[in-house]
């Protein structure tokens, strides 16, 4: 395995465990001022999963069949959002929301769609590839 593949495994790992622990963390009593209409939560939500959705993306090797890759990522995203929200409710002052579970799940398609334009419409390379005769 190349030095490439191995980081990318290790910075995705890490950063799953980040997302993991950061939503499990209970809250402070949020003031219930809704005179902003700006969703920040689902803004948070959209954003941790598509950086999840991304690095998910750009850890595969693989990419000869990108609709099961797609697929395949599609769920793995549904399942860990949907059982993240619902261990939230372990925790005090946090809650699971079908809204919150949306905004992952469109998060993380959004990261792996834009994670595989990049792909594949980056030739590959050397490094890329992880340089086989060194």
């Amino acid at each position: 395995m190349s030095k490439q593949w191995r980081w990318l495994g290790i910075v995705l790992a890490g950063y799953w465990a980040l997302i993991f622990v950061g939503t499990h963390l209970p809250m402070a009593p949020v003031p219930s001022d809704h005179s902003s209409r700006i969703p920040l939560d689902k803004i948070a939500h959209f954003s941790a999963f598509g950086l999840l959705g991304l690095l998910l993306i750009a850890s595969i090797r693989d990419i000869r069949r990108p609709f099961r890759v797609l697929l395949t990522l599609t769920a793995v995203i549904a399942a860990y959002g949907m059982l993240d929200e619902l261990t939230q409710k372990l925790v005090p002052s946090r809650s699971a929301e079908f809204w919150d579970w949306i905004a992952d799940m469109l998060g993380g398609g959004t990261g792996l769609l834009v994670g595989l334009a990049i792909r594949l419409a980056v030739p590959r390379t050397p490094i890329a590839e992880g340089r086989r005769g060194m």
